[in-house]
């Protein structure tokens, strides 16, 4: 079993990194913790800060080096786990961003629903999102298939 503090508030997502190396939390403390669940006290080896609102989603790059996140302040963000910084915010949605996801391989495309009845997909490299669905309700949450 796996107990870690830092949160100030309720947790909404956890994920492990692709090679089981890394956990990331987000919650409604508008952070994203990073941890080491190798280390022998699950060292906590990052803070991820920048949301003005809870963080709902996250997901992760296949290489682990970047993290993508969905929160209630409308936007997704792009994060640099090296350098612990955001490197790009995805602003497109015009209500709470429930879910976040990224192909694990090909370009760098990024999905995100949410509260606007919108899926968006993003190409991180480019400042918008590339394609839009429409939905007639609210979408809580988004996956690539594992073939893109």
């Amino acid at each position: 079993m796996l107990i870690t503090s830092g949160h100030m508030g309720e947790v909404n997502s956890l994920q492990f990194s692709d090679s089981g190396t890394y956990l990331a939390s987000c919650g409604y403390d508008k952070q994203i913790y990073l941890w080491d669940v190798f280390h022998p006290d699950c060292e906590n080896i990052g803070v991820l800060k920048g949301h003005n609102n809870a963080v709902m989603d996250l997901c992760w790059s296949a290489d682990a080096e970047t993290l993508y996140t969905a929160s209630a302040d409308k936007c997704g963000s792009v994060w640099d786990n090296v350098k612990l910084k955001r490197v790009r915010k995805l602003k497109g949605h015009t209500a709470v961003v429930n879910g976040v996801d990224a192909v694990k391989r090909g370009p760098e495309l990024v999905a995100t629903c949410g509260d606007d009845f919108k899926v968006l997909i993003w190409d991180v490299r480019v400042k918008e999102a590339v394609m839009e669905h429409q939905a007639n309700y609210q979408i809580t949450c988004v996956k690539y298939s594992l073939t893109n």
